[in-house]
Formats: C-alpha cells, sequence, structure tokens
C-alpha cells in the first residue's frame, strides 16, 4: 500500500450555519460550510496526491462533470432504494449488453460485491422459489 502524501497545509474553518440563496440566475449559491468550496479543508481533513488510481480509501475517484449534474438532479427527488437498485442494474446490464439471464448488481462499494454475489447465490440454490 502507497503512503497519502499531503496536497498542501490545512487552514482548518470552522463549520458555520449552513445556508443557501439562489441569485439572480437561479442558481444556488453557498455561505456557511461549504463556501469555500473546499470541504474537507472546512473540516480539517488533509488532502492527497493520489499516485495510485482509483482507491475507495482516496475517495474512489473524481466525478465528471456530467455524472454531477445528473447527480444533482436526481438529489431533488425521494424514490424507493430497492426500486432503484433493480432499475440500475437493469439499465447496467442493458449498457453492457449482458446475454439474457445474466443481471447486474448496484453494490455500495468494491468490496460489497463479492458478498452480495454470494447471497445471490445461495439464494438460488438453496431456496429457489424465494423471490
Amino acid at each position: 500500500m502507497g503512503t497519502i502524501v499531503p496536497a498542501r497545509p490545512q487552514s482548518h474553518v470552522g463549520p458555520k450555519s449552513r445556508t443557501m440563496a439562489a441569485d439572480s440566475a437561479g442558481s444556488a449559491t453557498v455561505s456557511g460550510f461549504g463556501q469555500t468550496c473546499n470541504p474537507y479543508d472546512e473540516l480539517g481533513v488533509t488532502a492527497a496526491i493520489n499516485c495510485q488510481g482509483t482507491m475507495t480509501m482516496l475517495g474512489g475517484s473524481i466525478l465528471r462533470p456530467e455524472l454531477e449534474a445528473v447527480m444533482a438532479m436526481a438529489g431533488r427527488h425521494f424514490v424507493s432504494i430497492p426500486d432503484l437498485e433493480v432499475a440500475a442494474g437493469k439499465r447496467i446490464a442493458e449498457m453492457l449488453k449482458l446475454p439474457d439471464g445474466y443481471a447486474a448488481i448496484v453494490t455500495t462499494g468494491a468490496s460489497k460485491a463479492p458478498p452480495s454475489a454470494m447471497a445471490e447465490i445461495f439464494k438460488i440454490s438453496r431456496c429457489p422459489n424465494i423471490p
């Protein structure tokens, strides 16, 4: 495992009240916590220079702007998480062009995928009539 190198010295700005206001164009502006555009600095968490690639312990990956936009849109609605997981799995299976009978599963991270897959295999092999 590599070494985590601080990206720069930290300047701790304590948490403030969270308030949002809309500017004349209708976009939200942040005052209080988050106003520096670096909540990690505000929390006193040391940023790291990632020289190892995508790693969950270093926050995974930097999001593409298109993904951030879709996540912001999705964040404006409430949905059933089990329904969302099934729908997302179906969409991923379509995108991967998986053959009929194969499925995709959404997990909270790479470390959760093997136990989830094993649970599904166990359920199918031991209790084939359980939906």
